[in-house]
């Protein structure tokens, strides 16, 4: 990716930012969270008291951990088999949100940081439908999640954003299911989601532009677009800011993190150098993000101080 130019679509105005080379080739200094000799860390969610939920395999299966803010206090609180991602706080930031595969299906969850007690999501209205269910979160009230939803029977290069209340009730699509919508948040005042949406001939290999729209599912925008997959969207603690991940198709071993205004504009490069980091998430006070980095091998979670406006 080096050299390439970041390309932001705005309302139909094209604006190309700064070549990579121009940017800072010194190392981002980082504070290393987790030490866990070669293990994959990821999916950071940080609380407003600065705990962090997060996936790790270190125990031999992807579980949901959490943490202290400073990294101390690593707990384990999930064991079955197989779990895997997102760590997401719910409202009251008292449980984790996440998903896990339960016979070929994707099902969303609940585990409670404090007891480690898991409780699935069940939903209206599916009946003898099968309907796969990932990467849940929720606004900041608690009144209402959001997550990935497709059908058994829909290819898998396609996807809707959908919400619904905490316990599966009301649930709306808000997305068409004619490319790959996910990974959506709400903004911190909830009238917002951005999200990340992926077309192409390979689920794999799938280009990820990113879009904000209403909260409802209306007014629809292209928010940022690159030579790269633009993925992991997630606002600043005040939503004046995203942090979002570069992927490169061509160099998958390529991935950063960046950081633009709320309106697509402005983006800076937070992790210059080679290697992969990526999903990066804000602190509560907005001045650093933690992400997954392979800096120290494996794949551990750094913190990084935000670059100014």
């Amino acid at each position: 990716m080096h050299g390439r130019v970041l390309t932001i679509l705005l309302a139909g105005v094209v604006i190309s930012m700064l070549p990579r080379s121009a940017a800072s080739s010194e190392p981002t200094a980082v504070t290393r969270m987790t030490f866990t000799d070669g293990a994959m860390n990821g999916n950071a969610a940080i609380a407003d008291d600065g705990r962090v939920g997060f996936v790790s395999n270190r125990s031999g299966a992807w579980q949901v951990w959490v943490m202290d803010a400073d990294g101390s206090n690593q707990r384990q609180l999930t064991t079955d088999m197989g779990v895997l991602g997102y760590a997401n706080w719910n409202g009251e930031q008292t449980e984790l949100l996440f998903h896990r595969r339960v016979q070929g299906v994707w099902r969303l969850f609940r585990v409670d940081a404090a007891s480690g007690d898991v409780t699935e999501i069940r939903f209206e209205g599916d009946g003898e439908a099968v309907v796969h269910r990932l990467r849940p979160s929720m606004n900041q009230d608690g009144t209402r999640l959001l997550y990935d939803r497709r059908p058994q029977n829909v290819d898998e290069r396609f996807c809707a954003l959908a919400s619904a209340r905490p316990d599966g009730s009301d649930e709306r699509i808000l997305t068409s299911m004619d490319a790959y919508h996910s990974d959506g948040r709400y903004s911190p005042d909830g009238t917002r989601i951005v999200m990340q949406v992926g077309s192409g001939d390979l689920l794999d290999r799938l280009k990820y532009r990113l879009y904000v729209m209403n909260a409802d599912g209306s007014d629809a925008r292209l928010l940022l677009d690159s030579t790269d997959s633009c993925k992991y969207p997630k606002w600043s603690p005040d939503g004046s800011r995203i942090t979002y991940s570069t992927e490169s198709l061509a160099v998958p071993t390529q991935r950063d993190v960046w950081v633009c205004s709320a309106t697509g504009l402005g983006s800076v490069l937070v992790t210059p150098g080679l290697g992969l980091d990526f999903d990066a998430v804000w602190a509560p006070d907005g001045a650093s993000l933690v992400f997954a980095s392979d800096r120290f091998g494996g794949r551990e979670l750094v913190r990084s101080p935000v670059p100014p406006n």
